[in-house]
C-alpha cells in the first residue's frame, strides 16, 4: 500500500514539473526578448517582479490579462512539456518568439499595439480576461454589501 502512495506522489510531482516548464520557458523567452534588451531599468525590474503576471492576474493560471489571451492564441501550454523543452530548446524558443512577434502586431485594449507598448516600457495591464479555452469560473466576486432599495 505504501508503494502505491509513493507512485501516486511521484506522478503528481512529475505532472506539476511538466506544467511549470511551460510557464518557465514563456517567462524566460519574454525576459530574453523584452527585458534583457530594454534600456529602462524600472521596466526590467517590474517585469522580473511580475513573472507570470505579465500574462496572468491573480493566483490561478486560468486568469489571463488581455496580453495573455492574445499569446494563448498562438501558444498552448500542453505543447511545451518539460521533455519537449529539454529535447528541442531551439525549436521551442523559435515558436515562443514567433508568437511574441505576432502578438506585437495585435492591438491592445488601449488602442496601441502590444509591440509599441512593450517597446515604450509599458507592461500589460492587469485587466481580467478568461482564457477562451478555459471553463474555469473566472467571474468577478459579488459585492458582499448591496444597497437597500
Amino acid at each position: 500500500m505504501k508503494g502505491v502512495g509513493l507512485a501516486v506522489a511521484a506522478a503528481v510531482v512529475l505532472l506539476a514539473v511538466d506544467r511549470t516548464s511551460a510557464v518557465k520557458v514563456f517567462t524566460d523567452e519574454f525576459n530574453a526578448v523584452y527585458v534583457d534588451a530594454h534600456d529602462d531599468d524600472e521596466f526590467a525590474g517590474e517585469a522580473l517582479d511580475r513573472k507570470c503576471n505579465v500574462c496572468h492576474y491573480g493566483k490561478k493560471k486560468s486568469q489571463y490579462n488581455a496580453y495573455g489571451v492574445a499569446l494563448a492564441e498562438f501558444l498552448k501550454r500542453k505543447d511545451y512539456t518539460t521533455s519537449r523543452v529539454r529535447e528541442e530548446p531551439e525549436k521551442v524558443s523559435a515558436e515562443v518568439r514567433d508568437a511574441f512577434a505576432k502578438v506585437e502586431q495585435m492591438t491592445a485594449p488601449c488602442g496601441e499595439t502590444w509591440g509599441a507598448l512593450l517597446n515604450a516600457g509599458k507592461l500589460p495591464a492587469d485587466e481580467r480576461h478568461p482564457h477562451p479555452d478555459d471553463e474555469a469560473d473566472t467571474a468577478e466576486p459579488e459585492d458582499e454589501a448591496e444597497e437597500d432599495e
